[in-house]
């Protein structure tokens, strides 16, 4: 039988390292051609099919992922309604020898974005890196900032966000969540200069620093946009 996981009970078994641990043995079994994944899409929930500039499907819509490491045999598929309130889905998780195994609440996207983020980081920015600059302060940044400080000795955060609201807010409560004080800055420009790892989370379609202002040797870190 199935095991069944609310968003809630899910919560307590899995935290940040948990979450390093598990993508990296992923990305080693990809590493080894023992991953196989479909990319995501959308299915439209309305007749209406709306799209941004770059050709993505938005407004109301399911967005379905799958994938399996084989090395493991594990199969997962994970959905979730976008904008049509809070996104949260499901994931279902199969075994390859037993069938579905488990039925998972899905609001932990926060923290798999973060931990992949922080892999990069782990693996290919410098060993005494330690200033963090980050521009964006929304729904993914908490990940990327507990992601970052589970793999380096941060000795300093800055955030940049345009609504000065949102990032005085988000630095108190991300303050709190890594037990270090997290500046903000007034622009762009000042989380990303003298910063050894910039890591970016926003929705622009467009670059959203300039290049002349990395650091020599800077790690930069970036999520798609939605």
């Amino acid at each position: 039988m199935a095991l069944i996981l609310r968003t809630d009970e899910l919560a307590p078994l899995i935290d940040m390292p948990r979450a390093l641990e598990v993508l990296d043995a992923a990305f080693a079994e990809q590493g080894e051609g023992l991953a196989v994944f479909h990319g995501q899409f959308a299915l439209p929930m309305t007749k209406e099919r709306h799209r941004d500039e770059s050709g993505a499907l938005t407004g109301a819509r399911m967005r379905v992922t799958s994938g399996g490491l084989l090395g493991a045999g594990k199969v997962g598929l994970q959905t979730s309604a976008a904008a049509v309130g809070s996104g949260a889905g499901v994931a279902l998780l199969f075994d390859c020898t037993e069938g579905l195994v488990a039925v998972m609440g899905g609001a932990y996207g926060n923290l798999r974005a973060g931990a992949t983020v922080a892999l990069a980081a782990k693996y290919l920015a410098r060993e005494n890196a330690s200033t963090v600059g980050l521009i964006g302060s929304g729904r993914n940044s908490m990940g990327l900032v507990q992601g970052i400080t589970a793999v380096r000795d941060v000795s300093s955060i800055k955030v940049y966000s345009r609504s000065e609201d949102n990032r005085r807010s988000f630095a108190e409560r991300a303050s709190k969540a890594v037990d270090m004080e997290i500046e903000t800055v007034d622009s762009a420009q000042k989380a990303v200069e003298g910063s050894d790892i910039v890591l970016v989370a926003t929705n622009a379609h467009e670059p959203v620093f300039d290049p002349a202002w990395l650091a020599k040797g800077a790690f930069v870190g970036s999520l798609n946009s939605e």
